[in-house]
């Protein structure tokens, strides 16, 4: 779990860094929430947001000039090795929001 959430946080902070995005003070929300099927951890910025086509169905491609692709790849695999699932979004600040959600009851996981 944590190279997820590390590289999910590595993806935020390049995200908030790049110049054509500080006009706004960065904001990082991470947050933790208990529902009644399961337990979800919740990453959310105020930044640029997800693009349209996210999660690429293209797997190794980044949208960075620098980067390798596998961060988002490696999350994706990290949940299914969890039976987990990661979703995403807009967050409550305006950016993205990633949420890694984990079943409480490994029984009731939907097949991928």
């Amino acid at each position: 779990m944590q190279i997820a959430v590390n590289n999910l946080l590595r993806n935020v902070i390049e995200a908030l860094s790049a110049p054509q995005h500080l006009i706004l003070e960065p904001q990082i929300d991470v947050s933790l929430v208990d529902g009644p099927d399961a337990v979800e951890i919740r990453i959310g910025d105020n930044g640029p947001g997800l693009p349209e086509d996210f999660p690429s169905n293209q797997l190794l491609e980044s949208s960075k000039n620098t980067g390798m692709g596998i961060g988002i790849f490696i999350v994706q695999a990290v949940m299914a090795n969890h039976l987990g699932r990661m979703d995403y979004g807009t967050s409550s600040i305006g950016g993205a929001e990633i949420r890694l959600v984990f079943p409480k009851n490994a029984s009731t996981v939907a097949p991928p």
